[in-house]
């Protein structure tokens, strides 16, 4: 009963809407957290592995160049209409996002608009997938410095470091739902192509 609730919508009801839709993006964002808990250490060594962030690179490319073929011509569905299968496949794709080098945001936003999504709804149920991840990441990493002994120097290197990628963060999604709307996000895609076939030839 509650799995056949949640794939159904009722536009009539905006309190059912709300409900049902928070419900989704909890299910979105089950599998990256998981994943996060159990594998952020091994994660983290594989950002020093240039070849796999190069390989990643290119994936992302390709998610955003299907996106960009084929993401605009589908038939549309509002946020009203976004069902569980959407959640699940944009959640299982955010989990890959934890590898260096795909765009969490663009491989997210393709599976979304490819399921047929429209571009403010893909938009915005990937931007708010991201808010609670974001959160279990910085308790989880702020949890690991309290428990290593940090000086008051290194704390305020990893501030820095922490408001420098918040304000990239957000100027980089900016950027991307701009070309989002504008349909440029080729330029996206040939930058991670170019990117990635660097990386992988020569670092």
């Amino acid at each position: 009963m509650f799995i056949n609730y949640i794939k159904k919508s009722n536009p009539q009801n905006n309190y059912i809407y709300g409900f049902r839709y928070c419900i989704l993006l909890l299910i979105a964002t089950l599998p990256t957290v998981i994943g996060s808990y159990l594998f952020i250490d091994k994660i983290e060594t594989l950002f020093h592995e240039p070849k796999l962030v190069g390989c990643s690179l290119l994936v992302t490319a390709i998610f955003i160049l299907l996106l960009h073929k084929f993401g605009y011509h589908k038939k549309r569905r509002s946020g009203k209409k976004i069902n569980l299968f959407d959640a699940l496949k944009m959640g299982i794709v955010q989990l890959f996002s934890l590898l260096p080098g795909i765009s969490r945001s663009g491989v997210t936003l393709s599976v979304g608009m490819l399921s047929g999504l429209t571009p403010k709804t893909a938009q915005d149920f990937s931007f708010l997938m991201f808010i609670p991840v974001g959160i279990i990441n910085i308790i989880l990493k702020l949890n690991e410095l309290f428990n290593t002994n940090v000086s008051q120097v290194s704390w305020s290197l990893y501030l820095t470091i922490f408001l420098v990628s918040t304000v990239t963060t957000y100027f980089s999604l900016k950027l991307l739902f701009k070309l989002l709307k504008k349909r440029k996000l080729i330029f996206f895609s040939r930058y991670c192509l170019i990117a990635g076939i660097l990386t992988v030839l020569f670092l």
